[in-house]
């Protein structure tokens, strides 16, 4: 894991949007010595000062100034339902995501020194390893995917771009997750060789034996059938 973006503190940081898990980012920038700049986001900006004592400098209108003197991180959430609030909190941050794109800007992945990370495993940029968390040997994590506290990717495992591994879950091994997919608190996908397709959401609990398909929710009424551990 010698990835030059991972924890590089070379030049401030800028969060691009921002999330109630900002406290868990700072947190890792204070232990790698990563000067924070402030946050870039259009809802905020004008009517809100800071948020989570980062200040709130500007819009996302005016990136281009910013970006060859600072480094980058998109905080936002993604979840891939069809509620209001998910689907807004999506399409915001697809939108930051295509902002980093259209203007080459520079993101660095966050990992807390506390996260065992494999020396064969590999990090993509502009993604988070929470404390504790764990990527065996010969693991993947694509762009802008989090991997949070207590989860286990087990070896082999490769995971997309822009994907969410909550608290306590466990995948693997030699498994494939695809682009924009879910897995929340304490889920788990251990059948070996399975692919876990784009846009999955699995829910919190769950204990899945299969592949999935394209966008598919998975809840203890999925069909072919799925376990639950949480009553």
């Amino acid at each position: 894991m010698n990835e030059s973006w991972i924890n590089n503190n070379r030049k401030p940081l800028i969060f691009l949007g921002s999330c109630l898990n900002l406290e868990k980012f700072t947190t890792v920038c204070d232990k790698h010595q990563i000067d924070i700049h402030g946050i870039i986001d259009s809802d905020y900006y004008g009517n809100t000062e800071e948020f989570c004592g980062v200040p709130v400098i500007d819009t996302e209108d005016n990136i281009e100034k910013y970006k060859d003197d600072y480094n980058f991180f998109c905080a936002t959430n993604y979840v891939p339902l069809k509620d209001k609030v998910s689907v807004r909190n999506a399409k915001k941050r697809l939108s930051l995501l295509k902002l980093i794109e259209d203007h080459d800007l520079n993101c660095i992945s966050l990992v807390h020194p506390n996260a065992e990370i494999s020396q064969s495993a590999s990090i993509g940029k502009g993604s988070f390893v929470d404390v504790f968390a764990v990527m065996d040997p010969d693991t993947s994590l694509g762009n802008h995917s989090h991997i949070y506290t207590f989860s286990l990717i087990g070896h082999g495992v490769n995971i997309g771009n822009n994907c969410y591994v909550q608290r306590m879950c466990m995948l693997g091994p030699e498994q494939t997750v695809e682009d924009n997919c879910f897995f929340a608190t304490k889920s788990t996908v251990s059948k070996r060789y399975v692919t876990i397709k784009e846009g999955t959401f699995v829910q919190e609990g769950m204990y899945v034996m299969r592949s999935t398909k394209k966008g598919e929710v998975i809840t203890p009424k999925s069909s072919p059938r799925v376990y639950s551990i949480i009553r």
